[in-house]
């Protein structure tokens, strides 16, 4: 999915559905996704180099199990 921020700025938003991976498969395979979900933007957070796409901003909505991540 693509966006453009109020300055023009064009970004790329990743969704991570939480609810898809409860149907799955049971507790085990939600907790090691939700482990998965917080490592990945644990590093990504940390990430800074002309080479790798920036994470932005991360938007979590617990509502509709949904995490949105805002990229470069």
């Amino acid at each position: 999915m693509q966006g453009t921020g109020h300055d023009g700025l064009k970004v790329a938003i990743k969704v991570l559905d939480r609810s898809v991976t409860k149907k799955k498969g049971g507790w085990n395979r939600e907790a090691s996704q939700t482990t998965a979900e917080q490592r990945e933007i644990a590093i990504m957070k940390k990430l800074t180099h002309p080479h790798c796409v920036q994470l932005f901003e991360v938007i979590d909505d617990s509502a509709n199990d949904r995490t949105f991540l805002i990229m470069e």
